[in-house]
């Protein structure tokens, strides 16, 4: 798949979207909005977003729908045949959704996954796995009692703070995984 970019690894590879997640996209895409807050997305509860622009909407619903975070890319490729055909309409959805508190992005992978929480929250954490590429969020709204009257006394307005935590979920066996277990016999 061409993406018009050099910066493609290997290690991208390992976390793109499957073959699940693109059709469940494809079947999302150009419909209402169908998911509830009793229904659950790819990566678990979500909540039924209201006013967005029919291009966030799709947006919102692809990454609802996939079980990895999604690349600005990979969601173009995704939603070409519903008429999304240019970079910057992504990105503008991106920067909306974003903005409004339904997406997060994962800086380390320069990719978004939907956010499963019930409104915008400032402190969170994003758990990536290692191994299978997992990303489970965790908000972390108390621990803001202690980070805002730091960065306060250093005279910063804080308005978000998001920690990106590498390790292996439940779900992963260290010792079957040779990366990890290679780091683990190395300390």
């Amino acid at each position: 798949m061409d993406r018009g970019r050099d910066d493609w690894s290997e290690n991208d590879e390992k976390f793109a979207p499957t073959a699940e997640d693109i059709k469940a996209a494809r079947g999302l895409a150009g419909e209402g909005l169908e998911l509830k807050n009793d229904e659950t997305s790819g990566r678990g509860e979500s909540r039924t977003p209201e006013n967005l622009t029919r291009n966030e909407q799709m947006i919102w619903q692809a990454l609802s729908a996939a079980n990895a975070p999604l690349k600005a890319y990979d969601l173009l490729d995704m939603l070409k045949d519903s008429g999304v055909r240019a970079p910057m309409t992504v990105y503008r959805a991106l920067n909306g959704l974003e903005r409004k508190g339904f997406v997060h992005k994962l800086e380390s992978q320069s990719a978004f996954i939907a956010c499963i929480h019930d409104g915008p929250h400032s402190v969170f954490a994003l758990m990536v796995c290692d191994a299978c590429g997992v990303v489970q969020e965790v908000d972390l709204e108390g621990f803001s009692v202690d980070l805002r009257p730091a960065t306060a006394a250093r005279g910063f307005e804080m308005r978000q703070a998001h920690v990106e935590v590498r390790g292996l979920c439940d779900g992963c066996d260290p010792s079957t995984t040779p990366s990890i277990a290679a780091m683990q016999t190395n300390r």
